[in-house]
């Protein structure tokens, strides 16, 4: 059985659709994404240490849901960052 991932959907099925919607001025798409801060009693737990960047101030779920293997939250808000900084270039 293939595991469907929605993110991967979002990107290969929908994306024509989003830019042409954009291109015809019907609409205008703006990623948001979930993320949260880490409180401070926890941020040398092994949950934010896994989850976040900078001292548990950006912190985002793990994808797959196993802190201890596959990407980690911290490689998705590093990512997440990554992207939207290189949109301002």
């Amino acid at each position: 059985m293939t595991e469907i991932n929605p993110g991967a959907f979002l990107l290969q099925e929908f994306q024509p659709v989003a830019m042409e919607f954009e291109q015809q001025g019907w609409t205008r798409f703006t990623p948001h994404y979930l993320v949260w801060v880490c409180p401070d009693s926890y941020h040398q737990s092994a949950e934010c240490v896994s989850q976040c960047i900078r001292q548990g101030r950006y912190c985002t779920p793990d994808p797959d849901g196993d802190i201890q293997k596959g990407y980690s939250g911290k490689d998705i808000v590093q990512a997440r960052f990554h992207h939207e900084c290189s949109l301002l270039w």
